[in-house]
C-alpha cells in the first residue's frame, strides 16, 4: 500500500486526484477526523486501485469475542418443528417448476 507525506499546501483533495483514488476511501484508511485539517509532515496511507477502478480500502475488523462457555446443555424438542397432519398433501405431484 503506497504511502504519501503530507506537504505544505497538500489537501486531501489533491492528494486523492493525484492518486486516482476517492477523498472518502484516504479519509476511511486513515481515519481522519476532520477532512479539511490534515498536518504536515504526517505519513497517509493510500488505498490500492483495483481494477474495476474502485478503490481498495483494508480496514482492520476485529474477530468476534468468543461467547462464555455454558455448562447447560441445550434441550431442543424435535416435536415441535414438525408441520400438522392437515399442513401435508399425501399425493405426490409431478413437479414441472421449482422457483428459488
Amino acid at each position: 500500500m503506497p504511502t504519501y507525506k503530507v506537504k505544505a499546501g497538500d489537501s486531501l483533495w489533491k492528494i486523492a486526484k493525484k492518486f486516482s483514488v476517492s477523498m472518502d476511501s484516504i479519509v476511511r484508511l486513515n481515519n481522519i477526523k476532520n477532512p479539511d485539517k490534515i498536518k504536515v509532515g504526517i505519513r497517509l496511507n493510500i488505498p490500492d486501485i483495483t481494477t474495476d477502478a474502485m478503490d481498495g480500502v483494508s480496514v482492520p475488523i476485529e474477530p468476534p469475542s468468543k461467547p462464555a462457555a455454558s455448562t447447560t446443555p441445550i434441550v431442543v424438542d424435535r416435536t415441535a418443528f414438525a408441520l400438522p397432519t392437515k399442513e401435508f398433501y399425501p399425493e405426490i405431484f409431478k413437479k414441472d417448476m421449482i422457483v428459488l
